[in-house]
């Protein structure tokens, strides 16, 4: 019960905050775009990474499975 009631005094004192400060509010949110526009192209450049990398692996494990059955 206690942290529903500081969770609404949080969520009030949090839009009184917005109101009152909406112009320094949009300056960090017009800040804070290019920052995670920068950082979510970092991670999807490293995610893009990673998906070549373990295709050349899966491409290497495969021609490996295949010269190891002289059979087939």
């Amino acid at each position: 019960m206690l942290a529903v009631i500081f969770g609404l005094m949080f969520i009030v004192l949090g839009l009184w905050g917005v109101v009152v400060w909406w112009p320094d509010f949009l300056n960090v949110i017009k800040g804070l775009i290019p920052f995670m526009f920068v950082c979510g192209g970092f991670i999807a450049m490293i995610a893009g990474i990673t998906s070549i990398a373990d295709s050349l692996e899966s491409k290497e494990t495969g021609e490996q499975k295949e010269d190891d059955n002289p059979g087939s």
